[in-house]
């Protein structure tokens, strides 16, 4: 809350803005020595305690882009729940914006900086800490996925759109609570196929339908 003060010889007038009146903001943090955007969406019907629901954009992609074709904002206006969109970091190895779901393409720990940015909202905004939910398309939706797998104590429902679990993921995950998992895919889908049965490289596959395929025993 900002307060403004004009003086006359009469008298004062105090003008007040309300900096807790937007719907929609950008926010910037530093994480790991790195400078991480990300947006938040709160609707006019939001109150404490409300659910946060994560939406994680895709490979190459940005989190305005998930914003406008996600239509989340018009279902948070719907049920009152705040939705944050993070920007993913760019990756040396190709320049592209990425998530680093357990992959051999960066250092980033995306893992530590998500979970901190709940943690961030939920005592900014005292958004629910019983409902918390992560989603995301194709590279998001791998990095899903890791949160599901190693933050299931903060994540408590996870939903892959055109993704699936990275090679380490595919061996190792184990999470602490078992949460409810949505999974979308298209049979046509050569780029992330439905069955799990991506290329090994940078770390993107490792499913057991891979090795079956490239005649490996797992």
């Amino acid at each position: 809350m900002l307060f403004f003060s004009c003086s006359n010889q009469e008298d004062d007038v105090e003008v007040i803005v309300d900096d807790t009146s937007w719907t929609q903001k950008e926010f910037t943090t530093n994480h790991g020595g790195l400078n991480r955007k990300y947006i938040l969406y709160k609707p006019k019907n939001f109150s404490e305690n409300a659910p946060l629901v994560m939406i994680l954009h895709g490979y190459t992609s940005n989190n305005n882009n998930i914003l406008t074709y996600s239509k989340m904002n018009a279902i948070a206006d719907q049920n009152g729940f705040m939705v944050c969109y993070p920007l993913g970091s760019i990756t040396p190895l190709t320049g592209q914006t990425h998530w680093n779901a357990n992959l051999q393409m960066s250092d980033v720990n995306d893992i530590e900086f998500l979970s901190n940015l709940v943690s961030t909202i939920q005592q900014e905004f005292k958004t629910s800490k019983d409902n918390v939910f992560v989603a995301g398309m194709s590279n998001g939706g791998f990095m899903s996925y890791t949160l599901g797998c190693e933050k299931s104590d903060i994540f408590k429902a996870v939903a892959s759109i055109t993704g699936t679990m990275s090679g380490y993921d595919w061996q190792n995950c184990s999470p602490a609570y078992k949460i409810p998992i949505l999974q979308m895919s298209g049979t046509n889908d050569r780029t992330v196929p439905w069955d799990g049965s991506m290329n090994t490289a940078l770390g993107w596959g490792g499913s057991s339908s891979y090795f079956r395929r490239n005649g490996v025993l797992v």
